[in-house]
Order: C-alpha cells, then sequence, then structure tokens
C-alpha cells in the first residue's frame, strides 16, 4: 500500500507553522524515511500502523502545556470602549465585531449565571445586541438581550434593554413579545438609573409612542417564523435538504435552479448542510488545540494522551458529529 511522506496541499493548513505539532510532524517525517518508510507501508491493520508509530523516537517526549484562558477583565473592557466609538460612529459592523472579541476575553461564570462577576459580560452582551439592532439584525439582537438578562444585566438598566427587545421585536412582527418587553421597559423606567424625573418622563413617553402599534389591532399575533428543514445532504429528496419553506428547487431546461417563493428578510437562514467531513482545527478559535480527536471532548493537552491511545487507535471509525454552516442572508456578522 502507498503511503505518503507529505500532507500535500495540508500541508501548513492544518498545523501553524513553527507550532509544536509542526516541528513534531518535522521530525518525525525525518524519522519515517527509507527502509522504515516501506516498513510502515507494509503493515496491513491500523493497530500495527499506530504501534509502529508509537514506538518511533521521541514520540512520548514532545512536551505540551496548556493554553492559558484569553479570559482578562482589562482586555475586554479595552474592546469593549473601541466598540462603543464604533457604534458612536454608526460603524455597526465593527462595533459588533469589537464587542465580540471583549465578551470573549470577559471573565463569566457560566455555571452560575447568578454570580456577580458576570455584571461586566452582561453588559457587553447587550452592548453587542445594540449594534446589531442598529444593523437591522434583530433575531440576533433579541437572542443577545435574553443572554445578557440571564446573566445578571444590571436592573437599574432594565428600561433601556428591553425597550431595544421591543423594537426589534416589532420589526419582527413578534408583537405579543414586543408587548411585553416594552411593558417591562415602562414599569422599570421609575427604577433606572435616569436621575431626573423630567427625564424620565420624556423616556416613559418614548416607550409609549413605540406602543402605539399595538392600538391598531384588538387581538396581537407573533408571525410565524420560516424555519428551515432539518438537513440531510448525503440522503433523501432535494427538497428535503436544508432548505428554508421560503424556498424551492425549480427546473428549467434540465437545470436546477435555487428561488425563492416567498419575501427574504435579513437573518432568514435559507439553506443549512451537515457537511460530508469536520475537521478539527487544533490550532484556532476558543479551543484550538483542545479537542481530542477520538471523542471530539475539549482536553487540556492538544494531542492525544497516552492512557487510552493504543486501544483507541486500533478500534478507531470515523465518527461525525454534525457541524453546520449557515448562509446568513445579513451577510454582515
Amino acid at each position: 500500500m502507498p503511503v505518503q511522506s507529505k500532507m500535500g496541499k495540508f500541508e501548513g493548513v492544518l498545523f501553524a507553522e513553527g507550532g509544536d505539532f509542526d516541528l513534531y510532524y518535522r521530525k518525525l517525517k525525518k524519522s519515517v524515511q527509507g527502509d522504515k518508510l516501506k516498513q510502515f507501508g507494509a503493515l496491513n491493520t491500523p493497530e500495527d500502523r499506530a504501534n509502529f508509530l508509537l514506538g518511533l523516537p521521541d514520540i512520548n517526549n514532545i512536551k505540551v502545556e496548556a493554553a492559558t484562558s484569553i479570559r482578562n477583565l482589562e482586555k475586554a473592557v479595552e474592546f469593549k470602549e473601541k466598540g462603543n466609538d464604533f457604534f458612536r460612529a454608526r460603524q455597526y459592523g465593527e462595533a459588533f465585531k469589537h464587542y465580540t472579541l471583549a465578551i470573549q476575553h470577559c471573565p463569566v461564570n457560566e455555571e452560575n449565571p447568578e454570580d456577580p462577576i458576570n455584571r461586566d459580560y452582561s453588559i457587553m452582551l447587550a452592548n453587542r445586541s445594540a449594534a446589531m439592532d442598529g444593523a437591522g439584525l434583530y433575531d440576533a439582537c433579541i437572542k443577545d438581550i435574553d443572554r445578557s438578562l440571564k446573566f445578571g444585566y444590571p436592573r437599574e438598566l432594565w428600561y433601556k434593554i428591553y425597550k431595544r427587545k421591543g423594537h426589534a421585536a416589532i420589526k419582527m412582527k413578534q408583537y405579543i413579545i414586543a408587548k411585553e418587553a416594552l411593558e417591562i421597559a415602562l414599569k422599570n423606567v421609575g427604577r433606572s438609573d435616569i436621575k431626573k424625573e423630567k427625564d424620565r418622563d420624556n423616556y416613559r413617553m418614548r416607550i409609549r409612542k413605540q406602543m402605539t402599534v399595538f392600538n391598531v389591532t384588538k387581538s396581537l399575533y407573533n408571525c410565524e417564523k420560516a424555519e428551515r428543514s432539518p438537513s440531510c445532504l448525503a440522503k433523501g429528496e432535494d427538497s428535503d435538504r436544508g432548505m428554508s419553506k421560503k424556498m424551492k428547487i425549480a427546473e428549467d431546461g434540465g437545470k436546477k435552479a435555487l428561488v425563492a417563493e416567498d419575501n427574504i428578510e435579513p437573518e432568514d437562514v435559507l439553506v443549512a448542510v451537515d457537511p460530508y467531513v469536520a475537521v478539527v482545527n487544533v490550532t484556532g478559535g476558543r479551543a484550538g488545540g483542545k479537542i481530542c480527536p477520538y471523542n471530539l471532548d475539549k482536553m487540556f493537552n492538544p494531542i492525544p494522551c497516552s492512557l487510552e491511545v493504543k486501544k483507541h487507535l486500533g478500534l478507531l471509525k470515523l465518527e461525525m458529529k454534525p457541524a453546520r454552516d449557515s448562509i446568513n442572508m445579513s451577510g454582515q456578522f
């Protein structure tokens, strides 16, 4: 069985240049040459190949240190301030990016959302919701608002964030949700950080003005969201392949085309498919270098542990956990 000694087009992609894996890979290539490479190619079972590789010199001597956490409040606040500057300039895309960096760096206790340490985290989520509200991404805005409230967004600021939620829900034609949010905003103006009563009255007036939209009908409703069907890229009919109900596949002269059957709004997910193959990126992102290639669980060392690796490599079967790539009509975030 021929064995490739190079990674070809993937060289330098799976492992960062100069990183632990890259250096080890180069060292391994030098070890497996000539007769050893022929010997490896003659092995028939995965277990034999695994044992061969585990017997190479220095394979267990690679030193790996757990990556330090990026959680740093000072750095998070720095990103948040930059996001604020972009938000004031109405550059909502840049504001979103910097608020996201702030959220990623901000310390948070996810196991206990009520922990006071989460205050800054909740405020950064609220700031990002404002950027998405300004950009017209109302569904994402509401999701950030709900998470912000879950993690202890300050009660004295509820009037502001619930007003924003009401506005976003109105834009999405979710009128029942909008009314509930604006009523909460109205009730909390009196508990707000607004000092002067005159300013509080002006804010109440602004909320009531928003609520006039509910006067046009006696019965409020939430418009139905267009949900996509479950993805089944490798099986099933074309019409079942993870498409929104707003889309259909039409034939024109023997060719198939994806066409819209309804108005498409920002944030509508039109198509989402499960990929045929998922690749664990061991170098990037929050989980970079911390994913076990056997069961895809998080781990501290960016290489398979030696405790069970012989057993696993001999029996390893490819098990895919579905990853989903969505096409978002917003095109911004």
